[in-house]
């Protein structure tokens, strides 16, 4: 998650000329983990299927499995997705009970956060600020929503297999920092030079855009996609539509892909092992 949200937290403020590639990376890595520890966002994936500890790690590698085909074909797409539907997947294998208002709260916030952040980014381009420090300022800031919005991600399966939370917290926040330094340079070259000629202004709009949903959605206890939003941003603020398009179309194969994975991991364990 860490190297696959690189692009979201570190993007702007490099393609905005606030920052280089590495010392965004770097500084980022701080506040990820500072956000891990702190979010209330924990138990959301736990509750969504009755797994086994076997289907909470099927789940967790096939997700890994699908973000990090999604990083190497530069498709800003959303982990939290993919795994909700990697859950899923090994949920119909084992026949597993699932939680559909957890589920349907999941689909709630996918549609919700795109849109609200499409609607409200002309009003952030309107704010005048120095855009230079303001990219950086965003960007710690956005790392900070990172840690809190997407370490449920995998710390609640975690937590769902007996750990203690903190623990999890502590896990999952340091290996998405490890992740933000390794291969965060991926997306971030994507976000802050392959969406058309983008200004400072508009940059920086789209990171204050994008937070404001995720923190808005984290108070309620739900997640939000960190790409989505600012992907969706950018699209109203003059990002090409051919990339836009592009990741479009990542956003509805990818959560497919982590499915299509669990489920045939799971199966193919249960006959074989």
């Amino acid at each position: 998650m860490g190297h696959h949200y690189a692009g979201a937290v570190v993007g702007p403020a490099f393609g905005g000329g606030a920052v280089s590639l590495y010392r965004g990376l770097y500084m980022a890595s701080v506040f990820v983990v500072i956000g891990s520890l702190a979010t209330p966002v924990v138990g959301t994936y736990a509750s969504l299927a009755g797994l086994s500890t076997a289907g909470f790690f099927v789940a967790m590698l096939s997700a890994s499995i699908a973000t990090s085909i999604a990083t190497w074909l530069r498709i800003p797409t959303s982990t939290i997705q993919i795994y909700g539907f990697s859950i899923v997947g090994v949920a119909i294998s084992e026949r597993a009970s699932m939680d559909l208002g957890v589920l349907a709260r999941i689909a709630a916030s996918r549609i919700l956060a795109p849109l609200i952040a499409y609607t409200i980014s002309p009003a952030f381009y309107r704010i005048n600020l120095n855009p230079g420090r303001a990219l950086i300022a965003t960007m710690l800031l956005s790392a900070l929503a990172l840690g809190m919005n997407d370490v449920s991600n995998a710390a609640s399966s975690i937590v769902g297999m007996g750990h203690p939370e903190l623990l999890a917290k502590a896990y999952a926040g340091s290996l998405m920092a490890l992740g933000l330094i390794t291969w965060g340079r991926r997306l971030v070259r994507t976000i802050g030079g392959e969406m058309g000629a983008i200004s400072p202004r508009s940059y920086l709009a789209a990171h204050i855009t994008k937070i404001a949903p995720l923190l808005m959605l984290n108070t309620l206890g739900l997640n939000a996609s960190m790409n989505q939003t600012l992907v969706a941003a950018l699209a109203r603020l003059g990002a090409e539509r051919r990339v836009v398009m592009r990741i479009v179309a990542g956003w509805i194969y990818s959560p497919l892909i982590g499915l299509t994975i669990s489920f045939s991991i799971s199966s193919l364990a249960s006959i074989y092992l």
